[in-house]
């Protein structure tokens, strides 16, 4: 190529200097076809906004994101759920009955220590996880993180239970809880839904996006017979920490 030809607009990809300086010295990566790629889809999101207010260009975003989120549930369903059929033949089934794989591994998409242990991770939470999953709700996939006890009082105000005592059985108002946390589409970028030879089973890569974590939020549910019921989070109160508080 000429340098008049190397120096031209048809030739360039516009970059801020530190993707710029990746691209460069990684040919390997980033091969010339997927510049022009790159470039091509630019300038025709470039030319679908010109004379589009930005009420117009945040519907579209919406509309993207919309069809994104129902991507990822269609590729979750298909991995994670048993046939129909069989979730037909299950008898008072559970919300955890519905799925296949009794494990699921969520991991960062800055994780760099899978499969080893993280054991002292920066954020406070380690870049990969097990989980077992609980159920879909409208905005994304529950997961179990852990049981607790808690304790119930009038109009439905409660605590939990610290981890240190030991609660006699048939202690007046204590319960059970799934401790589930929710992970909105919006975190969910990408599933492989196999795994590994360390782990079998649907692997979700995930932006920890909320406060350093996979979780829009930790809610407390209830364990009951037939179905569980989630505690309100506004009723609240400060985990008792000794049982004469029970």
């Amino acid at each position: 190529m000429t340098p008049e030809g190397r120096g031209s607009a048809e030739n360039g990809v516009w970059l801020c200097q530190t993707c710029a300086k990746l691209v460069d010295n990684d040919e390997a990566r980033y091969p010339a076809d997927l510049l022009r790629g790159w470039k091509q889809k630019a300038e025709e999101s470039a030319l679908t906004s010109i004379g589009k207010t930005k009420r117009a260009t945040k519907a579209a975003r919406k509309e993207s994101e919309i069809r994104r989120n129902l991507k990822i549930r269609a590729k979750l369903e298909k991995a994670m759920l048993r046939p129909i059929a069989e979730r037909r033949q299950l008898r008072s089934p559970s919300p955890m009955d519905k799925f296949r794989s009794r494990k699921i591994v969520v991991r960062s998409l800055d994780d760099t220590r899978y499969p080893e242990i993280d054991a002292k991770p920066p954020s406070g939470i380690s870049s990969w996880l097990v989980f077992e999953p609980y159920d879909f709700y409208h905005g994304g996939l529950s997961v179990i993180l852990s049981i607790r006890l808690v304790v119930i009082g009038p109009e439905q105000n409660w605590a939990y239970v610290d981890y240190r005592l030991d609660v006699p059985e048939g202690t007046p108002g204590i319960a059970k809880v799934w401790m589930l946390g929710d992970i909105p589409w919006r975190n969910i970028r990408e599933i492989d839904a196999d795994g590994d030879r360390h782990y079998r089973g649907p692997h979700l890569f995930c932006a920890y996006g909320d406060n350093g974590t996979p979780y829009e939020r930790v809610i407390a549910s209830v364990m009951g017979e037939f179905y569980d019921s989630p505690l309100d989070p506004a009723k609240q109160h400060p985990d008792v920490m000794s049982l004469e508080d029970l």
